[in-house]
């Protein structure tokens, strides 16, 4: 309890958010080096904890953590397919 309301978390989240936001970054350039089209539920899964960090920042790290429905990793899933073609 003592982590979750230490004033230096949202803080330490950040840090750790611009971590992932290079590394998804860096994933990104090396699936489009060797070819997204075989490697395209790399990239789905990419897109589903894309957009779960992108929730979490909105949130500023508050809890509950977010959840990505059935429908909206479908969504994101299709979204990557397309991408890869």
């Amino acid at each position: 309890r003592a982590v979750l309301t230490h004033p230096g978390l949202p803080r330490a989240c950040r840090m750790v958010a611009d971590l992932a936001e290079r590394h998804f970054a860096e994933a990104e350039a090396e699936l489009a080096r060797i070819g997204r089209r075989r490697l395209w539920p790399a990239l789905a899964m990419m897109a589903i904890y894309r957009d779960l960090l992108k929730r979490l920042r909105r949130r500023d790290w508050t809890a509950p953590p977010p959840r990505l429905g059935q429908w909206r990793k479908l969504a994101l899933a299709l979204g990557a397919l397309a991408k890869a073609a």
